[in-house]
């Protein structure tokens, strides 16, 4: 996982002495409740790469445990490469493995076929464009 990144130049700097702290590249968001299906939500915001992986299939894997499947939001994912891709596919086996499913919802055009060439299309269940 990333180290947070510190500002100490440009305009939201507040002087070398005192850096602020960058938003983080990656944020996950977990609905509190069901959805009328009994799926469990997701949502990730920002850049999904190889530094968020480990957090992101955490996160899965909790919200798997109480035997939901679960929906992953990625319609606010502005960057993705292909160890989280893969990671997404992992996540989908170990749902198959459990009997459950990992849906992705609002897959963006990049992401769609970033998830189609490691072949995660069809076990991911995307939804329709």
């Amino acid at each position: 996982m990333r180290r947070p990144v510190l500002d100490t130049t440009g305009p939201r700097a507040l002087s070398p002495t005192w850096p602020t702290l960058q938003e983080p590249p990656l944020r996950l968001r977990e609905a509190p409740e069901t959805d009328d299906d009994g799926r469990r939500h997701l949502e990730l915001t920002g850049e999904f790469d190889a530094a968020s992986v480990e957090l992101v299939c955490a996160a899965v894997e909790h919200l798997l445990r109480p035997g939901q499947d679960v929906v992953v939001d990625v319609g606010a994912v502005t960057y993705c490469d292909t160890a989280a891709a893969r990671a997404l596919l992992a996540c989908a086996h170990q749902a198959t493995a459990a009997r459950r499913r990992v849906f992705v919802v609002n897959a963006r055009p990049f992401l769609r076929r970033l998830l189609a060439s490691v072949g995660a299309e069809d076990l991911l269940g995307l939804d329709a464009p």
